[in-house]
C-alpha cells in the first residue's frame, strides 16, 4: 500500500492537446420513468418517456447538431424549407428537397442545407459531393412523418400504417425482457420517445402498438395538442463507390427504422473511399446508425446518440479515422449482449479492419461494449478516449493484432475495463482503468483460431505505466488472465511479455480478495492476494506499486463526476513511469517519458481538439425563400 504524503500540486497534462471536460459539451441527458397509471394530462408527461418497456428507468440524451460555420463556395446549390424543387436552387430560390439537389448537382459540387426538418430519404450519392449545413443552422433529415390522421377509437387513437418489418431478427439476438427490441417502428411525442408494446392488450400509458394484420398504428394516449412523429423510412442515405471524396458536414439524421438483418440495417451506408463526416449527428436509428465499408473514411466531431443497436458499425475497412466524437446510449432497444453467435452490439463495432485510428472520443452510457474490435482486425491505434459507464466491456480487442491502447480513461463499465482476447502484439500504456464491474484488465487466450497479422494467439502483450484500481462496483480480480481455449496452450507469462511500472489497487481489499488471477500453468490457476505475492510467483511487476485501501476520492479529483485527474500526492507516491515505446509516444503526441503513470491529462480525452470552423463567405442574412 502507498503511504500518501502531501506534495505540491503539479501540472498533469503533457499531451499538448487541451480538451474540454466531459460535461462541458452542450447536452441534456434525460432520466426517465414510465408512468404506471394513466395521467389526467394524457401525453403531457411524455417529455421524459423511455422507448423500451424493458428499462423503466432508461435515460437518453437530447440530440443536437454541433454548431458549424463552413465556407460556402461560389456556385453552391441551396435547399430550404419553403423552397420548391422547381426552383433553380439558388440562395433566394432554393430547392425543397435534398434529393433534388443531389440529383442535379455537378460532380464536386456543394449543397448547402438551411436549418429545418427534411422528411425524406436522400437516396444514393454516386458522385463526389459536399453536403453541408448553412452557417450556424441545424438541418435535420428525418425518417418520420408527422401523424395528422390519428382518430379516436376503442382502446386508443389509430392511423393507417404499413409496418416496417415483421420479423427481421434472429430469436437468439434479443433479450426476452425487451420483446419489442426487434420491431423497428418508432413514435415520438413532442420529440420524446414512446414505448412500443408487442400486443394491443399490453398497451398502457405512453405507449403505442403496430397491428401488423390490420396495417394500423395505435397510440394509447390522446395526441391532441402534441406533435406526434412516426418513423416510416429505414434508409437516409447511401454513398456508393463512385462518390469518393464526398463530405457530409453539420447535418443531423434521426428517426430511422433500420432493422437487425435483411432490408436496410444501417441508416447511412458508406462504401466509397475518402468520405468525411464532420460535425454531424446520428440519432434514433432503431438498429444501427452509420455503416462504414469503404477505405480511408473519416468521422470527426460528430455525435451518435440513442441508437437502437450500434452507433457505428465498420467492416472490411482500411484507414478508418474516428476522432473527437461522442457515442452514447447505443443499444437503447436493449438487445441481448450475452455472449453468443449473434453478439455484435457496441457503441462502435469494427471487424476485419486495418490501420484504424480511434482518438479523443467519448464513449459513454452505451448498453453494450463501448468500443469493440473483432475478427482479424490489425494495426489499430486506440488513444486518448474516455470510455465511461457502458454496461459491457469498456474496450474489447478480440482476435485482432498490432494494437496500441494508450492514454485512455476507462471507468465505471459493467464488465472488463480492458478486454484482450486472442490479441497479439498489444501495447497497453498510460491508461487509467478504474471501478469497472469485472476485471480492470483481462488478458485471455481465445478459442477462435486464425493466422496472419491478427492471429488468435494472445502473445506479446506489453503493459506499462497504467493505473488499475478496483472500486466499489468491481467484482472480479484487478488483473485477470486465463486461457479459455481447449486444450489450453498458453500461460499468462507467455501471453504477456512485459508488465511493469503499473499501479494496482482495490479500494476495499476485503471485498475483493485476490488482486491477480492468472494462468500459472496449462493445468493450474494462480490466485494472488497482493502485488508482492504476484511478484514473488511470476518475477514480474518489480517496479509497480499498490493502492489497496485508497478510495477513489483520495486518488482522483472528482470521480463522481468522471474527473479522473490524478491526485498529486498519489501520483508522486506511485511508481515512476517507464519510457514509452516509440510508436506509443508518437501516438500520444507527448514526450518519450511521461510525467506519471495513468492517463496523461485531466482525465479527459487528449486527442487533438476539433479544428476551428472554416470562415463563411456569407456575412449577411439570407433572403427569404421564394417558390
Amino acid at each position: 500500500m502507498l503511504h500518501l504524503p502531501t506534495f505540491a500540486q503539479r501540472k498533469l497534462s503533457i499531451s499538448g492537446h487541451p480538451r474540454p471536460a466531459r460535461h462541458s459539451r452542450a447536452r441534456q441527458v434525460v432520466s426517465v420513468t414510465i408512468a404506471t397509471t394513466a395521467a389526467a394530462a394524457g401525453l403531457a408527461g411524455l417529455v421524459s418517456q423511455a422507448s423500451n418497456a424493458a428499462d423503466p428507468n432508461a435515460t437518453y440524451e437530447v440530440a443536437t447538431i454541433p454548431d458549424t460555420n463552413f465556407a460556402i463556395p461560389a456556385g453552391a446549390l441551396y435547399v430550404a424549407n419553403g423552397g420548391s424543387d422547381s426552383n433553380p436552387g439558388s440562395l433566394a430560390a432554393p430547392f425543397a428537397t435534398i434529393h433534388k439537389a443531389v440529383s442535379v448537382a455537378p460532380t464536386g459540387g456543394t449543397i448547402v442545407v438551411r436549418g429545418g426538418t427534411y422528411r425524406e430519404s436522400i437516396g444514393g450519392i454516386r458522385k463526389k459531393l459536399t453536403l453541408q449545413a448553412y452557417p450556424h443552422e441545424s438541418p435535420w433529415v428525418k425518417g418520420s412523418v408527422v401523424a395528422s390522421t390519428l382518430t379516436a377509437g376503442a382502446g386508443g387513437w389509430s392511423m393507417p400504417f404499413t409496418p416496417l418489418c415483421g420479423n427481421c431478427y434472429p430469436s437468439g439476438a434479443y433479450n426476452p425482457a425487451a420483446p419489442a427490441a426487434g420491431l423497428p417502428e418508432q413514435v415520438f411525442v413532442d420529440s420524446a420517445p414512446v414505448t412500443q408494446a408487442v400486443t394491443k392488450a399490453a398497451m398502457g400509458p405512453n405507449s403505442f402498438f403496430v397491428d401488423r394484420s390490420a396495417n394500423k398504428l395505435w397510440l394509447n394516449d390522446d395526441p391532441t395538442g402534441h406533435t406526434v412523429e412516426v418513423t416510416t423510412l429505414a434508409s437516409a442515405l447511401t454513398i456508393g463507390g463512385s462518390a469518393a471524396g464526398t463530405a457530409i458536414k453539420g447535418i443531423g439524421f434521426a428517426h430511422w427504422g433500420t432493422v437487425y438483418q435483411g432490408g436496410m440495417n444501417v441508416a447511412i451506408m458508406v462504401s466509397a473511399p475518402n468520405v468525411t463526416f464532420d460535425s454531424d449527428t446520428f440519432a434514433w436509428a432503431s438498429s444501427r446508425a452509420l455503416g462504414v465499408y469503404g477505405a480511408n473514411d473519416v468521422v470527426t466531431n460528430s455525435r451518435f446518440l440513442n441508437n437502437g443497436m450500434n452507433g457505428v458499425t465498420a467492416h472490411m475497412v482500411g484507414g478508418f479515422d474516428f476522432e473527437n466524437n461522442e457515442v452514447a446510449f447505443s443499444n437503447y432497444e436493449q438487445w441481448s449482449i450475452t455472449p453468443s453467435p449473434f453478439a455484435q452490439i457496441a457503441g462502435v463495432k469494427i471487424t476485419h479492419a486495418t490501420n484504424t485510428v480511434i482518438r479523443g472520443n467519448d464513449f459513454h452510457d452505451n448498453s453494450a461494449n463501448g468500443l469493440w474490435f473483432d475478427q482479424v482486425s490489425a494495426d489499430q491505434t486506440i488513444v486518448s478516449n474516455q470510455v465511461l459507464h457502458n454496461t459491457g466491456h469498456g474496450i474489447a480487442v478480440e482476435v485482432s493484432g498490432h494494437t496500441i491502447l494508450a492514454g485512455n480513461v476507462v471507468a465505471g463499465n459493467g464488465r472488463d475495463g480492458l478486454k484482450l482476447s486472442g490479441a497479439n502484439d498489444v501495447e497497453v500504456w498510460n491508461n487509467t482503468v478504474v471501478d469497472n464491474g469485472w476485471a480492470q484488465i483481462g488478458v485471455y487466450e481465445d478459442p477462435r483460431h486464425t493466422t496472419g497479422a491478427a492471429t488468435s494467439d494472445t502473445t506479446n502483450v506489453r503493459i506499462g505505466n497504467n493505473i488499475f484500481q478496483a472500486g466499489p462496483n468491481s467484482t472480479k480480480y484487478v488483473f485477470y488472465s486465463m486461457d479459455i481455449s481447449k486444450p489450453k496452450h498458453f500461460t499468462t507469462l507467455q501471453m504477456v511479455s512485459v508488465d511493469d511500472h503499473n499501479n494496482f489497487g482495490r479500494t476495499n481489499a476485503a471485498a475483493l480478495k485476490f488482486l491477480f488471477s492468472t494462468q500459472a500453468s496449462l493445468t493450474t490457476t494462480g490466485h494472488y492476494l497482493t502485488l508482492a505475492d504476484y511478484n514473488k510467483a511470476s518475477g514480474r511487476e518489480h517496479a509497480s506499486t499498490n493502492t489497496d485501501g485508497v478510495s477513489l476520492n483520495a486518488m482522483f479529483a472528482d470521480p463522481a463526476n468522471d474527473n479522473y485527474t490524478l491526485s498529486s500526492s498519489v501520483a508522486n507516491a506511485m511508481t515512476a513511469p517507464a519510457t514509452l515505446p516509440g510508436a506509443v509516444a508518437a501516438a500520444l503526441g507527448g514526450p518519450a517519458t511521461p510525467t506519471h503513470v495513468g492517463a496523461l491529462d485531466t482525465g479527459q480525452p487528449t486527442g487533438p481538439p476539433p479544428p476551428p470552423p472554416d470562415p463563411t463567405t456569407t456575412t449577411t442574412s439570407a433572403p427569404p425563400c421564394t417558390t
